[in-house]
């Protein structure tokens, strides 16, 4: 990604943009009530989704599960739906990044900064994801560095999801693309939690000894 500076009478044309009033103010209102929608409606298929993998966890390891710490099953399933999500975002990023947004130099800044309205999607799914991850982070004892970013990123999600000047332009990459390099962390992190999910599983102890491989 190529860093482009204003262009002459573009300063003048992002002042403006702080003083513009939309002339659509009800259609408006209408797409930010159907981001919250999305916010609450992926923040609920995520807890959803979570709760099944601990179930699941819980019947496939029942015997571990009964002599261990219970709290191990509830940091895995956390990272086991971290993977989950951030590879569904990387790839759909992907796919938007490179086949739907167009070239930089054939956008101008102006746009950049306010337009692309269909990609305040991925603002509404970073922003549910995070209302999901910071309450079970806070629960399971992340650390304050993890907690810190989940805030973060409700706060720059947000922007992203319903301010009017959203630099929605560049959602797909950051909320979509970068999170395909938080799936080898979350794999790392199970790892780091506990190895009763490797045992006797040939290939889980393969992609662990793979991501060790990475991460070191």
């Amino acid at each position: 990604m190529t860093i482009e500076f204003p262009r002459i009478g573009e300063i003048e044309l992002l002042s403006a943009l702080h003083d513009t009033s939309s002339s659509n103010a009800a259609e408006d209102q209408n797409e930010k009530l159907q981001l919250v929608e999305v916010v609450f409606i992926s923040a609920a298929a995520i807890a959803t989704y979570h709760f099944c993998l601990f179930s699941v966890l819980k019947v496939v390891y029942s015997p571990v599960y009964n002599k261990n710490d219970k709290t191990n099953f509830k940091k895995v399933a956390y990272q086991l739906t971290n993977l989950s999500v951030n590879f569904a975002l990387g790839v759909w990023g992907f796919y938007q990044y490179f086949w739907n947004v167009p070239s930089m130099k054939s956008v101008g800044i102006v746009e950049r900064v306010n337009g692309f309205p269909q990609f305040a999607i991925f603002g509404g799914l970073q922003v549910g994801y995070n209302l999901w991850a910071l309450p079970i982070g806070l629960l399971i004892g992340e650390g304050a560095p993890m907690i810190c970013h989940h805030l973060a990123v409700l706060c720059v999600g947000s922007i992203s999801c319903f301010a009017a000047n959203g630099f929605r332009y560049h959602a797909p990459f950051f909320f979509g693309v970068v999170e395909i390099s938080s799936v080898p962390l979350s794999i790392w992190n199970i790892s780091k939690v506990r190895s009763f999910m490797f045992v006797n599983h040939s290939i889980m102890f393969a992609g662990k000894k793979l991501t060790d491989l990475i991460m070191t």
